[in-house]
């Protein structure tokens, strides 16, 4: 058996608000050329992601950032990459010599800093696969702290309350107008499977310069045919349902 192995530890520091907390980047990645090297590479993974860090007046800060990212990235594998590479490989080393195995497999995580402002931080996480069956498979996540707490921020953290209505609202706008949905038509006549036939937004967004960018992944509210609904609000729309005390009162201030 033969395994390529490469762990990188890239590292990049960034100055967020007036405190020293910081990050470097981590990738691991390991690649499997089946039982005494016979063959091309079958399977193969790679994960990369932010490791924060500080001094000790934002240690628990950088640790809580550390285990929401991690957990989003292992799930369950508290052994990290490794223990989750070593899941797979059992997997394939079982089934490589089967007449039904069709590999080479791929399983590919990269987590990165998209933007940060004051106390926000915002992080995307993609992740696609190809392990066997039809197709591969992909989803994204976005993941958005306060950089003062370490704790995650949703939208109750940005909108004024009882702004959920009115969001839904604009963001069926949105989605009817990217996809040409005429309004005689329903989403369920195009496709998807929201329920009762209402647009309801999903919390998967991340935060950017210029406003929220959403994100349904393929089979969450549709087919996998439908791939991925974006759903972008630019500041200037939705400005007006910002909360002036939350983490995004400088959109309000501009």
């Amino acid at each position: 058996m033969k395994l390529k192995i490469s762990i990188i530890l890239a590292i990049f520091t960034l100055s967020l608000s007036a405190q020293s907390l910081q990050y470097k980047m981590e990738t691991f990645e390991k690649a499997y050329s089946g039982k005494n090297n016979q063959k091309d590479t079958i399977f193969q993974m790679q994960i990369s992601y932010p490791v924060f860090y500080g001094d000790t007046s934002v240690g628990q800060v950088a640790k809580k950032i550390n285990s929401t990212i991690q957990t989003a990235i292992f799930g369950e594998a508290t052994g990290g990459s490794d223990e989750l590479y070593n899941g797979f490989l059992q997997i394939v080393q079982e089934d490589e010599d089967s007449s039904y195995f069709t590999g080479y497999w791929t399983y590919s995580t990269n987590v990165s800093h998209e933007f940060s402002k004051e106390s926000l931080i915002s992080i995307f996480l993609f992740h696609d696969e190809y392990l066997g069956g039809a197709h591969p498979n992909s989803y994204c996540v976005g993941l958005n702290f306060d950089i003062r707490t370490g704790e995650p921020v949703g939208q109750s953290e940005i909108f004024i309350a009882g702004s959920e209505e009115e969001l839904n609202r604009l963001g069926e706008q949105i989605v009817r107008q990217e996809r040409e949905i005429p309004e005689n038509q329903t989403l369920s006549d195009y496709g998807y499977w929201f329920e009762n036939d209402k647009f309801q937004l999903n919390g998967n967004f991340i935060v950017k310069a210029d406003g929220l960018y959403y994100t349904f992944v393929p089979y969450e509210v549709g087919p996998y045919v439908l791939g991925y609904t974006d759903v972008y609000f630019p500041f200037e729309k939705i400005k007006h349902l910002i909360s002036p005390n939350g983490i995004l009162g400088w959109v309000v201030k501009k």
